[in-house]
């Protein structure tokens, strides 16, 4: 991506300040390290009540619940 905004940024002749935002989750990061970065600060209550709304989506499409999440919510008590 960053590769690409160069090229656009070259072609419309925007000065060499013009920058992207630095990326703001590490992609060298696991998945599940990546997961844990994003839900850590995130309330469990909130992501019981995520889970409780998009169940039927969970149930009809076969996603399943991450695993860093899956150990939050089993720490607490939770069955989706």
């Amino acid at each position: 991506m960053y590769e690409d905004a160069e090229f656009v940024f070259r072609e419309i002749g925007a000065g060499p300040n013009l920058k992207l935002p630095p990326r703001s989750i590490d992609t060298r990061l696991s998945e599940s390290k990546k997961y844990m970065s994003l839900y850590d600060n995130v309330p469990i209550i909130d992501i019981r009540k995520l889970l409780s709304f998009y169940k039927k989506d969970y149930e009809t499409y076969g996603y399943e619940i991450p695993s860093t999440i899956r150990h939050r919510l089993d720490a607490d008590g939770f069955n989706l």
